[in-house]
């Protein structure tokens, strides 16, 4: 990152159809704070950018100078939408910017300044943290939107604003470190891009709360801060001057809405504030003064397809997230993202493969079992597509899955070999939690030790899906397919189902010997 040349900068985040924002908001920052130095990030972009190309002052960078290698960068280009990983490289673009300012002030794109930020800045410069709150009032329970749940979900503060200054390297570490794989939109896993990872500060790192009402009005906090002109026709915020106002889902083709994100039942009404209404209609005019082309841009997302022009969806990014994070906890290889020089073949061919040994065992691919988990009647219709209705989940992908556009041709299931049938050997199929820190996997360890001694030939099935306690321990080097005609489990009992579901030829035509520890 270049020499920021002041002691303090202020930055923002984009895709390349979101650089009309970026130039309002850009100009209204400068325009109160002449002088200082403002960065544009491009998640997408593709080189150097010339000084000045969003507005003069203001210097555009891409991905290289986020800080982030170039593998981990396209990775997180595949496991993230276009929101998740513009949130996901903040505390990034921060961390390289403080390197060089005393004090970073980030600002969403969808920002317009009304007045000097100084006041925060100071405050970073004290305390190391600023963040701003949704609301400084409890919110009425009146069943308007937003309501206090879809706060509670997305987080106490909203990250459109956040300052650091000196002291705050522990926390911009922290953030960075699960962002890079952890800033989804997952309710469900009470994760909500960045935000929801800034709830842990109050409770870590040193930092301030700025109450000043006149930062960060936007369409969940309008209510309780009413909007009024002076007579030099400043806007104050409840008595104070208005700093910034956050434009969180406005669109000047929708003029009458404050915000897309609250369509249904909103609690602000346009109609009903008519300083905001001036001012969102002036920022619609700016928006389209900077080259806003309407909520549907022409300018493509780099990331939003394979090289070859395979979409990337939601569940392909999920899939790859999900790969990514079982090689890291396993140690084994990172499956292939599609931005490398291979045009994005690997990863399809990843993509189509199965995820665990029971789609293996029964011909399916992730795609496959991605579409059976999204649609309850595949779910009625074949409850155990992995067992006993794998044939007719099959036949159902290859011919209604394809016509009914779930499946293309590269993701539909192969047909299963056959399991084969056992050695005319002696020897013994070992199946165990061999790599496991667990008593059953120490025991299935004493077990292999005493057929080693009593030179029995082995086969040795590490059973490794079911079980998360492991140490790093190598697998036996008798580790391979159960060739032998008889199989010893050391399971957990409740588990056979599960373990010969995952490895279907230790009991195909084989004597089945159970060594329970309880």
């Amino acid at each position: 990152m270049p020499d920021t040349g002041g002691s303090t900068t202020a930055c923002t985040i984009v895709a390349r159809n979101y650089l009309p924002a970026a130039r309002v908001l850009a100009e209204s920052y400068l325009r109160h704070h002449p002088g200082r130095h403002f960065v544009v990030a491009v998640i997408d972009g593709d080189g150097e950018y010339p000084d000045g190309s969003v507005v003069p002052g203001a210097q555009l960078v891409g991905p290289d100078a986020l800080g982030i290698d170039a593998e981990t960068y396209l990775r997180m280009a595949t496991a993230y939408t276009v929101m998740e990983l513009a949130t996901a490289v903040k505390p990034f673009l921060l961390r390289e910017l403080r390197s060089g300012s005393d004090v970073v002030v980030y600002l969403d794109p969808d920002v317009e300044v009304y007045s000097s930020l100084d006041g925060v800045t100071a405050l970073a410069a004290e305390h190391g943290i600023v963040l701003t709150p949704h609301n400084l009032e409890p919110m009425p329970r009146d069943g308007k939107e937003p309501d206090e749940a879809v706060i509670m979900g997305t987080g106490m503060f909203n990250l459109g604003f956040v300052a650091v200054g000196p002291g705050s390297e522990p926390f911009l570490d922290f953030w960075a470190q699960r962002l890079e794989r952890d800033a989804v939109v997952a309710p469900e896993q009470q994760l909500f891009t960045d935000q929801r990872w800034v709830d842990c500060v109050p409770g870590l790192f040193g930092h301030h709360v700025a109450r000043d009402p006149g930062l960060n009005v936007a369409y969940w906090n309008a209510w309780e801060r009413p909007l009024s002109r002076d007579t030099d026709a400043a806007v104050r915020v409840a008595g104070e001057p208005l700093r910034f106002v956050h434009f969180s889902g406005y669109r000047p083709e929708r003029p009458w809405l404050l915000s897309s994100h609250c369509a249904r039942d909103p609690r602000v009404l346009l109609s009903e504030y008519p300083v905001l209404r001036e001012l969102c209609d002036g920022y619609g005019r700016a928006l389209r003064a900077a080259g806003y082309g309407g909520s549907e841009s022409s300018t493509a997302y780099r990331y939003a397809t394979t090289p070859e022009g395979e979409p990337l969806t939601g569940w392909m990014r999920r899939a790859f997230r999900a790969g990514w994070a079982e090689a890291e906890r396993t140690g084994t290889p990172v499956p292939p993202h599609p931005f490398g020089a291979d045009g994005g073949e690997p990863f399809l061919r990843w993509l189509a493969s199965p995820a665990d040994p029971r789609q293996a065992a029964a011909g399916l691919t992730r795609p496959a079992m991605q579409v059976w988990a999204r649609r309850a009647d595949l779910q009625r219709t074949f409850p155990d597509p992995t067992g006993a209705h794998a044939v007719a989940f099959r036949h159902w992908c290859h011919g209604s899955g394809v016509a009914e556009g779930e499946l293309p041709p590269w993701a539909l299931p192969a047909a299963v070999a056959p399991a084969s049938p056992p050695a005319d050997e002696f020897g013994v199929n070992l199946v165990g939690y061999l790599t496991a820190e667990l008593g059953l996997g120490e025991m299935g360890r004493i077990v292999h030790d005493a057929l080693d001694v009593a030179a029995v030939p082995t086969a040795s099935v590490v059973e490794e899906w079911s079980v998360s306690n492991r140490v790093g321990l190598p697998p036996p080097a008798s580790t391979g397919d159960p060739v032998f005609p008889v199989t010893l489990l050391c399971v957990n009992a409740d588990q056979t189902r599960t373990v010969l579901g995952n490895h279907p030829e230790i009991a195909h035509h084989r004597y089945v010997i159970g060594l329970w520890a309880w």
